[in-house]
């Protein structure tokens, strides 16, 4: 009885430090991707575009929501965000979208 406690108390023990490992693991490539996705919205001077598309017969639809910080040529900052919706049936396209943004001026 003694032996089989200590050979369960065992396996108790690898499993709990295969357990860690992999979610050690799992943490380090989380971080990674996260960093590799600052890097490349850095790279793309901050701004972010994300694109959402579904095609059914004759039907189209999409999802376009932009969101943009750049400065102008005063070097003062904008920001930007955009949400533009786009359906097309039968050859005739419906576009709508809406848009806010904020410019960095006096008065």
């Amino acid at each position: 009885q003694t032996l089989a406690i200590a050979q369960v108390s065992q396996k108790v023990d690898r499993v709990s430090s295969e357990i860690s490992q992999t979610v050690s693991q799992g943490q380090s490539e989380n971080a990674r991707q996260i960093a590799q996705v600052r890097q490349y919205v850095d790279k793309k001077g901050s701004e972010i575009t994300s694109t959402t598309d579904k095609k059914l017969g004759d039907q189209a639809v999409t999802i376009q929501q932009i969101q943009r910080v750049q400065s102008d040529t005063r070097n003062e900052l904008n920001a930007m965000y955009m949400l533009k919706v786009q359906k097309t049936k039968n050859g005739i396209p419906y576009v709508a979208g809406i848009g806010a943004g904020i410019e960095d001026v006096d008065g």
